[in-house]
C-alpha cells in the first residue's frame, strides 16, 4: 500500500524538497506525536530516541514498527540507516523498543545497543537474518524475579549476537541454578547461530543454551558464574532429531569467584545429547575454561568440558584448570582430542569413556599437581571402546598415567595403541594400567613409576599384546 501512495503522488519534486528543507528537531518523541504537520516529506529529529530522523509521508501510507503518528493522523516514518540502528529509535523501554527493532530490520541492518537497560526477558520465533550489536556502553540486565531468558528463539535462522554484554542478575531470580534455570541466550531448533565476543555473567541457567540448533558458532565470549553448564549446546534426548556444525571457540569460561556450592558438578562446556541421536561436526577449540573450586574434589560431573553422541568430535587446544573430569566424552564415532593443556588435581584429566570408537587422544600436557587419581583413562563401565590411538602425551603429577579399562572380562576394549607418551607417577602409581584390553600396543615414551614396589606396565586379562 505504501508502494500505491507512492506511484499516486509521483515523484519528489525540487519543490517538495525545498518545503521540507527546514528539519525540526524534537527532544521528546512526545513532542513529535504532538503536532499536526501537514506538508508532505517534512523532516523531523528526535533527541530522546538517538536523534532519530522522520519524514512525513503523504496521506494514506501506512505506518510500520518505530514510525510516529501524528496528532491528526498523518505518519512521520522513522528513517533507517542500513549501517545500523540504535535500539533508542524504537523506544526508551528496551522490551518493546527490540519488539519493534527485530520487526522493522530484520534483513536490513544491525540492532545497535549502546546504552545500559533492564529487560523483563525477550521470546522470539520464527524470526530470520536479526543482528544485533552491542557497542561501548551497551549492557543488558534481566530484572529481578522475570525468571525468563534474557533473548530466547525459536525456529529461526540467521541470528548474530556481537559483543553481548548481558548480567542475567541470577541470585535475584526464583531458580538461581540447575536445568530449570533460565538462560541468557537460548536457541531452540535454529540453523545459522553466531554469538561473537562480549561477556555474558551471572545467569541463572546456562549463559549460552543451544537446543536442536546447527550451523552454530560462539567465539571469544567471556563468561563466568551462570547457575548450570556454561555453553551447553546438544540435540534434544529424541530419537531422529540432530545438530550439526557447532563450533565453541576462543571463549573464556570461569567459576573462579563463585563460591556457591550449588553449583558444583556441572560441566563448563557441554555439547552432549546423553548418547540418544548422534549429532555431528562438533568443535570445542582454543578455550580457556576455569571450573569451580570445589570440583576438583568432586567425582560428579564437574568436567571443564563434556562431549557426547557426535559423529566427528574435535576438542583441541584448550586449556582446563579444576574439575574432578577435566575433559570427557562418551558414544563418540570420530574423535581429535590434542594438545590441551590441563591442570588438575581431581580424578581424571582427560576421560576417554564408554562406547568411543576412531580416534586419537595425541599431544595433551596434563600435569595431576601431585593428586589427580588418572592423567588419560579409556574407561568401559558402561560400554566398550575400539581402535584408539595415545601419543605424545606428557603427563606428570598423577597417580597412574594411563588407565584403561573394559567393562568386563568378556565386553573387552580393542585395538587400543599407547606410543611415545612420557609419563611420572607420584606415590605407588602405575604409568600404564590395563586390564580387559584386546589388541593393545604400548611403546616409545618414557614412564617412570617412581616406585619400587609397583609395576610400571600393569596388564590383567588382557589379550593379543
Amino acid at each position: 500500500k505504501n508502494a500505491a501512495v507512492v506511484a499516486e503522488t509521483g515523484a519528489v519534486t525540487a519543490r517538495d524538497v525545498a518545503v521540507a528543507a527546514s528539519i525540526i528537531q524534537y527532544q521528546t518523541f512526545a513532542g513529535l506525536l504532538a503536532i499536526s504537520e501537514t506538508v508532505d516529506y517534512k523532516q523531523f529529529t528526535v533527541a530522546e530516541r538517538a536523534n532519530a530522523a522522520y519524514t512525513l509521508q503523504p496521506a494514506g501510507y501506512v505506518a510500520l514498527a518505530g514510525d510516529a503518528t501524528l496528532a491528526n493522523g498523518r505518519i512521520a516514518s522513522l528513517q533507517i540507516d542500513k549501517r545500523g540502528m540504535n535500539i533508542n529509535s524504537f523506544g526508551l523501554v528496551f522490551d518493546s523498543a527490540i519488539d519493534d527493532a527485530i520487526g522493522r530490520l530484520s534483513g536490513v541492518c544491525d540492532i545497535i545497543i549502546a546504552d545500559s537497560f533492564t529487560t523483563s526477558g525477550n521470546a522470539y520465533t520464527s524470526v530470520s537474518d536479526v543482528s544485533i550489536e552491542f557497542t561501548d556502553g551497551g549492557l543488558l540486565t534481566l530484572n529481578a524475579l522475570a525468571d525468563a531468558h534474557v533473548l530466547s528463539f525459536t525456529s529461526s535462522t540467521g541470528i548474530k549476537i556481537r559483543n553481548p554484554i548481558v548480567d542475567g542478575n541470577r541470585t535475584a531470580q526464583t531458580t538461581i541454578s540447575g536445568g530449570s534455570a533460565f538462560n541468557a541466550l537460548s536457541f531452540e531448533s535454529c540453523v545459522g547461530v553466531d554469538i561473537i565476543g562480549g561477556a555474558i555473567t551471572g545467569a541463572a541457567g546456562s549463559a549460552i543454551r543451544g537446543r536442536n540448533s546447527g550451523s552454530m558458532r560462539v567465539y571469544g565470549v567471556t563468561i563466568d558464574n551462570s547457575g548450570y553448564r556454561q555453553i551447553y549446546i546438544a540435540p534434544a534426548t529424541i530419537s531422529g532429531v540432530d545438530s550439526d556444525d557447532v563450533v565453541i571457540e576462543g571463549c573464556n569460561v570461569s567459576w573462579a569467584a563463585l563460591t556457591d556450592s550449588s553449583i558444583s558438578s556441572q560441566p563448563a562446556i557441554s555439547v552432549t545429547n546423553n548418547g540418544v541421536s548422534l549429532f555431528t561436526n562438533v568443535s570445542v577449540k582454543n578455550n580457556t575454561i576455569i571450573q569451580h573450586l570445589d570440583n576438583v574434589i568432586d567425582s560428579g560431573s564437574s568436567m571443564c568440558i563434556e562431549g557426547a553422541g557426535a559423529a566427528r568430535l574435535a576438542i583441541d587446544g584448550n586449556k582446563c584448570t579444576n574439575g574432578a573430569l577435566s575433559i570427557s566424552w562418551f558414544n563418540c564415532d570420530g574423535f581429535a582430542v590434542n594438545g590441551n593443556v590441563i591442570k588438575t588435581g581431581g580424578n581424571i584429566g582427560i576421560e576417554c569413556a564408554n562406547r568411543n570408537i576412531n580416534g586419537t587422544v595425541t599431544a595433551n600436557s596434563i600435569n595431576g599437581i601431585g593428586t589427580l587419581d588418572d592423567g588419560i583413562s579409556v574407561n568401559g563401565v558402561l560400554g566398550v571402546c575400539d581402535n584408539i590411538v595415545i601419543s605424545c602425551n606428557p603427563i606428570g603429577g598423577v597417580v597412574n598415567g594411563i588407565s584403561m579399562f573394559g567393562q568386563s572380562l568378556g565386553d573387552r576394549h580393542t585395538n587400543i595403541t599407547a606410543v611415545n607418551n612420557n609419563i611420572i607417577c607420584v606415590g605407588s602409581g602405575k604409568p600404564i594400567k590395563c586390564q580387559w584390553v584386546d589388541g593393545l600396543s604400548i611403546s616409545g615414551g618414557i614412564l617412570d613409576g617412581n616406585s619400587l614396589s609397583s609395576a610400571i606396565i600393569s596388564l590383567v586379562e588382557c589379550d593379543k599384546f
